[in-house]
């Protein structure tokens, strides 16, 4: 299960459009038509994309009036955002850097900010000598 929801998780991320999308999205919530526009894709497209993303449990829709209101589930926004900011950093280093930092305030909720701090710069130390 968990090997076929990551290898999931990666196929749907494959895809230029979707992780555009999925960036618009994770702006903020939009109607298919407002998608389309923003990203100057057509229509068909955008909802066949939004279609695929729901089925795979990646996006929320609501209806509003008239309009779906196409949202990113809220547990899958960390995740997402992560996977986004990693994709768009080239540096070894810096991606290093950027999850040490992420791990840091994950740390921070369960063991308070010193005990991360120390964590991390445990974890910093071991990565240099390595």
């Amino acid at each position: 299960m968990y090997e076929t929801h990551n290898i999931s998780l990666f196929k749907m991320l494959s895809d230029p459009t979707r992780v555009r999308i999925l960036a618009t999205l994770l702006e903020r919530n939009m109607s298919v038509l407002e998608i389309a526009e923003k990203l100057k894709l057509e229509q068909p497209l955008v909802s066949y994309h939004l279609k695929y993303l729901k089925r795979h449990g990646i996006v929320d829709v609501r209806r509003e009036n008239k309009l779906h209101i196409y949202s990113v589930k809220p547990e899958k926004k960390r995740v997402l955002n992560l996977l986004l900011k990693m994709s768009g950093i080239d540096d070894k280093e810096d991606l290093q850097e950027m999850l040490l930092s992420e791990l840091k305030n994950e740390l921070s909720v369960y063991i308070g900010e010193r005990m991360a701090k120390i964590y991390i710069e445990d974890i910093r130390k071991k990565l240099k000598e390595s």
